[in-house]
């Protein structure tokens, strides 16, 4: 249930952004997460749309963006980025692959009037 704290995070960024750029509507809110990270995208917009139910957000969608996770590769040195089970795109190696975990969550986009 950690979807009602990431909305009310959410919410603060675009209230934020509001203040500043002093839009009338959101239509979208893009979301950037990692790719392990245990968001579920239909928990995240219930809650959304419950919180927000009366104010100028009502009727916003939120899309969420996996993005692929960032290796580097032990034996060539190479950092590329993939997903489960990755494979070097040097040498061709699996074992020998760190995984740096990015398991952020952040408002990269919105589409407003």
């Amino acid at each position: 249930m950690h979807e009602v704290s990431l909305v009310e995070g959410i919410i603060d960024v675009v209230n934020r952004e509001k203040k500043r750029t002093r839009f009338k509507k959101v239509l979208t809110i893009e979301i950037g997460c990692g790719p392990y990270n245990c968001v579920s995208e239909e928990s995240l917009q219930f809650y959304f749309d419950m919180a927000v139910r009366s104010t100028y957000l009502h009727g916003a969608r939120l899309v969420v963006r996996r993005h692929l996770q960032q290796f580097h590769c032990r034996v060539c040195g190479t950092s590329f980025k993939g997903e489960i089970d990755p494979v070097c795109p040097v040498c061709k190696r699996s074992e020998d692959v760190d995984m740096s975990m990015d398991n952020s969550i952040r408002v990269t986009d919105l589409e407003v009037e």
